[in-house]
């Protein structure tokens, strides 16, 4: 019996369907699907996987959300021995977090040989994100204690670690270590450690890190603004929104709502009326948060 040609490529029987060629085609062409099923016939004639195709399929994953894609990913890359190369680490760790997943995503972490500062900050920003803020911490300590210098990326993950543990002496440490090593300036981190003092009761220093900032992006006003109104400052909040725009930077939806919890917090109800109006021509759309607040202010 003689096979079709197009039989005989997807069964991998002499054809380009189970080639690196080929492989290398569908993942640019983001043909996950095709290229996943490439992969595995090629494993099952023999043909050892590359770093590079592995590489190249948990890219085209990147994104998709696609759980049972990623996972078909870790299981020929474990199968062919390549489980503990630190920039597939990476890529796996992130796309399991993305789905939900960090069981997973821990477990890939423990099978990486060598970690880099892109797998220290995936596995920490992972725990970090998905409510493991003490997991997060240990993780960071225990990096500490390797070769690994840190970049201002864990910070930020460490911040919010510290964040959601109210973990105020620890957010000083870290932000000691930040000013030794030169990112204090850093509007990202600084946005950061602005959200971590408020957040964690002290208004005070994070009116330090704020005036400090040699530049500031709507980020960065917004936290300060939320953290005033958090403390029950609706009028420095206020105040500070009006200066925020005066200094040509426009609200974004998140700064929108500290803005109209202050004025619900003060019974501004005349400048919530104006921040209202700016909500609706700026063509923001009005998702829950904001509803709810428009309401507690009106009420």
């Amino acid at each position: 019996m003689v096979l079709s040609e197009s039989f005989a490529r997807m069964a991998g029987y002499g054809g380009t369907f189970g080639s690196v060629g080929n492989v290398n085609k569908l993942c640019k062409e983001g043909r996950l699907g095709e290229a996943l099923r490439a992969v595995e016939t090629m494993q099952q004639r023999g043909i050892p996987i590359s770093r590079k195709i592995a590489h190249s399929l948990l890219k085209v994953c990147t994104g998709k959300r696609d759980l049972e894609a990623v996972m078909r990913v870790q299981s020929l890359i474990v199968s062919s021995g390549l489980d503990s190369i630190a920039v597939l680490g990476d890529h796996l760790i992130r796309l399991f977090a993305a789905c939900g997943r960090l069981l997973e995503a821990n477990r890939v972490f423990c099978k990486v040989a060598k970690p880099s500062v892109y797998t220290w900050n995936a596995i920490i920003s992972a725990n970090a994100d998905l409510g493991q803020a003490e997991r997060a911490l240990e993780l960071y300590h225990k990096m500490e204690q390797s070769t690994v210098k840190c970049s201002k990326y864990i910070y930020v993950s460490v911040l919010k670690a510290c964040t959601q543990t109210g973990n105020l002496s620890q957010g000083r440490l870290i932000h000691g270590q930040i000013i030794e090593h030169g990112l204090n300036s850093d509007v990202f981190i600084g946005s950061t450690l602005i959200d971590m003092y408020a957040k964690c009761g002290n208004l005070k220093e994070a009116c330090n890190v704020f005036d400090k900032l040699p530049t500031r992006d709507v980020v960065t006003w917004g936290a300060m603004i939320a953290g005033y109104a958090l403390h029950g400052h609706g009028d420095s909040a206020l105040e500070l929104f009006q200066k925020m725009q005066e200094k040509g930077t426009k609200p974004d939806i998140v700064t929108f709502l500290s803005a109209l919890k202050a004025c619900g917090s003060i019974g501004a109800i005349e400048q919530g009326r104006l921040i209202h109006d700016q909500i609706i021509h700026s063509g923001l759309k009005l998702d829950v948060p904001i509803r709810t607040a428009l309401v507690d202010m009106y009420a």
